[in-house]
């Protein structure tokens, strides 16, 4: 039987250690270009989008070159893409449009839709949230703060 010392102890300990992983996100904001970041370096991990401007348009950016560029460099890479609860965005007809071409694709992306409690406060809306292209749909608890270019019904809570 061999016993070990402190010190063994101390470098078997080091020797299984490694460095800890960012978890590197992406935010792509509405009224940017669309930068996807350098060509090299580290894939991010969660890619966050605004789609809608605050009038409730879809972002200029947003269209299919964009989809190609970002498929040419992740499509490899288990990636959360979230759509952030910019107006009109979780139920807009081009952004679920180009959700559905990406789940036919079948990459290893996981899609997280959010919106506020407001955003489908309307029993219309309801039968859109069960069938949708997201993964998981995140309802913030409160009523969309106004802006001045969207207005908002508010919900009955």
């Amino acid at each position: 039987m061999e016993v070990q010392t402190i010190s063994q102890r101390r470098e078997i300990a080091t020797a299984r250690r490694h460095r800890a992983t960012s978890l590197d996100a992406l935010t792509i904001p509405a009224d940017g270009d669309g930068a996807h970041g350098p060509e090299v370096g580290p894939y991010p991990h969660v890619l966050r989008l605004e789609t809608t401007c605050e009038d409730g348009q879809v972002a200029v950016w947003f269209d299919d070159a964009w989809w190609l560029e970002s498929l040419r460099r992740w499509k490899d890479v288990a990636l959360d893409l979230h759509i952030l609860p910019t107006p009109n965005a979780l139920l807009h007809p081009v952004i679920l449009h180009e959700l559905e071409m990406v789940r036919r694709l079948q990459l290893p992306w996981r899609m997280i839709g959010s919106c506020y409690v407001s955003d489908v406060a309307h029993p219309v809306l309801v039968p859109k949230l069960a069938v949708n292209q997201y993964h998981e749909i995140r309802i913030i608890d409160q009523d969309r703060p106004s802006t001045g270019g969207f207005d908002v019904r508010k919900s009955k809570l």
